[in-house]
């Protein structure tokens, strides 16, 4: 920093301020919101340039660009996965419709799909990379024949769904068995290190209250009988997914399914064992970590081998921050009252605990589509209960299936 500024009169264009570090060129959730801050705010400070500076990195919102430039830390904000995740966002903002912006995740997967496969997607935009084929989210036509749909589930996939098909014309009414929205991500609203998947959560409990069209029924677990009642032209079922619980160990009702670490973790005890070092396993771990207790995560083979490399460098530097132990090639073979027996390396080992958790994959929970496939002449099935992944793949199948509705 001291070097740039004893030769910024040398520049007299533009500069780009940013670190050697991965982390805050392209900050993950892990990495605190408008991380570059303090550097544009020096380089303002010290009265050597004579530009406009623009601030850029995790930028999430229009309310936070605008205190940024009003504190003068900043002449304007360049956003990149704001505007990924919603092109519209300046527009919304401009209107006033601030509760219709779609957040980013900063979940890195625009990024690592793009250095994978050199394909570009997005969590919660489901147009990104096929806006020649539907174009983009303010773009999508109404249905040439308005339909009574049903939509059973909550979670992202569900709401996605009922949404885009208020927004195409039709008639929706959205059933969900708990009292709130938001499905498996519930857990958000207590994770002590994701801040954007809580306001994604937020944002999908908020957005069908913005369409008169949509009727939402919560605590209300759908029948056959119920769903019948309806008479729906076209019903999607989203009742998402479970934990598979690991009963080919002895000792498995001992555990407790990694959800259970959110809900309740003022109740595990200060040792932690999580059986599964893939990222739910993990993040779980830096979650609990960051709660002051001490974890370990036993994984049989690699931990985050489900993770791209930029959102599992966010994930590592959380799990060194918060002392988690990760103990890879861990064949568990016993859960008892004490903790968690393993062999590694030739020996077995007991590892103590309080609480003992398992995140070893999930299971589609899909009977109840095969309960009503008879009660409307067209029924989808999407997200989790089609087949078990994560948000972006949910938001996508239910945009998909909303967008066939009405055009046949």
């Amino acid at each position: 920093m001291a070097e740039f500024l004893s030769r910024a009169e040398e520049y007299v264009d533009m500069a780009e301020v940013s670190t050697e570090n991965w982390n805050y060129c392209m900050p993950s959730t892990y990495i605190p919101w408008a991380s570059n801050r303090e550097f544009v705010r020096e380089i303002k400070q010290s009265g050597k340039v004579k530009f406009p500076l623009y601030l850029v990195g995790s930028i999430v919102s229009p309310e936070m660009a605008e205190e940024i430039i009003a504190s003068g830390d900043a002449d304007g904000i360049s956003f990149s996965r704001a505007l990924i995740a919603d092109p519209a966002m300046p527009n919304k903002a401009k209107a006033g419709r601030i509760d219709e912006i779609t957040p980013c995740l900063r979940c890195m997967r625009c990024t690592d799909g793009d250095n994978k496969t050199r394909f570009f997607r997005c969590s919660v935009n489901p147009t990104t990379g096929h806006e020649t084929r539907v174009g983009f989210m303010e773009d999508i036509p109404e249905a040439k024949i308005k339909k009574n749909v049903l939509v059973i589930g909550g979670g992202p996939g569900g709401v996605e769904a009922a949404v885009t098909a208020a927004r195409r014309g039709h008639t929706v009414t959205l059933l969900e068995k708990n009292e709130e929205l938001g499905g498996t991500i519930r857990y958000a609203k207590n994770d002590a290190l994701k801040p954007d998947l809580k306001r994604y959560l937020q944002y999908i409990q908020k957005l069908p209250s913005l369409y008169p069209n949509i009727t939402v029924k919560l605590g209300t677990e759908a029948t056959p009988e119920l769903v019948g009642s309806y008479k729906a032209d076209h019903i999607i079922v989203a009742t998402g997914g479970e934990p598979i619980p690991p009963t080919f160990l002895e000792g498995w009702e001992k555990a407790k399914d990694i959800l259970d670490a959110y809900f309740h973790a003022d109740s595990v005890g200060e040792e932690v064992v999580i059986i599964g070092g893939g990222l739910s396993g993990v993040e779980a771990a830096a979650h609990l970590g960051a709660l002051g207790k001490k974890v370990t995560v036993l994984e049989k083979y690699t931990c985050l081998a489900d993770v791209g490399t930029s959102y599992g460098w966010g994930v590592k530097l959380a799990v060194k921050q918060y002392g988690v132990k990760l103990v890879e090639q861990a064949d568990v073979l016993e859960i008892t009252d004490e903790g968690v027996r393993y062999a590694m390396g030739g020996k077995e080992i007991l590892k103590k605990a309080d609480s003992v958790f398992y995140a070893i994959g999930m299971k589609s929970n899909n009977q109840l589509f095969y309960e009503v496939a008879d009660k409307a002449p067209y029924v989808d099935i999407i997200g989790d209960a089609a087949q078990t992944a994560r948000i972006g793949e949910a938001v996508v199948s239910g945009f998909y299936a909303a967008m066939d509705i009405g055009t046949f």
